[in-house]
């Protein structure tokens, strides 16, 4: 049974309390190694809900640059009792309705996207600051000037819009109580535990990405967090999986996994050495999930969905 007042932020923080020494987020781009614990994770999302002051029962606009903080602004933006809206800045046109739409005057964007954006609205129409809150330096604070403030429910978490694929995308509002059950049930699934290292490698504009990292940090595991680019080298991704990292729990969609030479899976993730032991296809096409134990092949993962 689900409590009432559980919230994504909740679950996290008692992981801080209960692990705050356990490595709770790494980031690996085939080149760059990097790791936070769960102390520094609150640290981090502490500086989010300071610059964030008075902003609750908003939506918040976020446009992350990959890397072991992504999470930690995510808790930080849900700690100041806030949701979040994460879009594409090369989308930004379409994303900029969709927060007209959900009444959101604040956005954290990171300066690499900065001119993207900026190519795509006219400049009287935002303010831009730069962030000055240490250990941000490298975003702004864009604040619309022609939307109209609205406000939340105040369980709701993330906002995420539809693919588009039936007909016009469209706003998804997410509560706490509808994704909280859902990760705890995932969790609760898939066994993870202290020791499991969850894939982080869908990007925020997809949902999976919240389940990816939140199954993860509800339970006191860490998130292997993977910047975009490096979906796109197959095998230098499948060396961050199984070489660089010894990653347990993956969650991907069929074709990026597909992506993947077949004799080289053979030899890593679905080999007798193999770290993985939960791997779950997803599939916006297949609302229920079937799972399967697979015991053909020694030490494959023990869950396929």
């Amino acid at each position: 049974m689900v409590k009432m007042n559980s919230s994504l932020y909740n679950l996290v923080n008692k992981m801080i309390i209960k692990h705050p020494d356990r490595l709770a987020v790494q980031f690996d781009n085939g080149e760059q190694l990097s790791a936070i614990s769960y102390t520094q994770l609150r640290n981090i999302s502490s500086l989010v809900m300071k610059l964030l002051h008075g902003r609750d029962s908003e939506v918040i606009g976020l446009c992350l640059y990959t890397d072991h903080r992504l999470p930690a602004i995510l808790l930080g933006v849900l700690g100041c009792k806030a949701a979040f809206y994460n879009f594409d800045a090369k989308g930004f046109m379409y994303a900029r309705q969709v927060l007209k739409d959900v009444g959101t005057q604040i956005l954290l964007v990171h300066k690499s996207f900065i001119q993207v954006i900026k190519n795509q609205i006219k400049e009287e129409e935002v303010v831009y600051t730069p962030v000055s809150v240490q250990g941000l330096e490298d975003y702004f604070v864009i604040q619309f000037t022609c939307i109209a403030r609205k406000y939340c429910k105040s369980s709701l978490a993330y906002c995420i819009t539809t693919s588009g694929t039936t007909g016009k995308p469209k706003v998804v509002m997410v509560p706490n109580e509808c994704v909280v059950p859902n990760i705890l049930h995932l969790s609760k699934l898939f066994s993870v535990t202290l020791d499991d290292l969850v894939l982080g490698a869908t990007v925020l504009t997809f949902d999976p990405s919240i389940i990816e990292i939140f199954i993860a940090l509800s339970v006191g595991a860490c998130v292997l967090m993977v910047p975009p680019t490096v979906k796109m080298i197959p095998d230098r991704l499948l060396d961050i999986i199984h070489v660089r990292n010894k990653v347990t729990v993956i969650q991907v969609t069929p074709t990026l996994f597909s992506r993947f030479d077949a004799s080289k899976l053979s030899d890593t993730i679905l080999g007798d050495k193999s770290n993985v032991r939960v791997y779950c296809p997803w599939r916006r096409e297949v609302p229920i999930m079937h799972l399967a134990a697979v015991n053909e092949v020694n030490r494959q993962p023990d869950m396929f969905l």
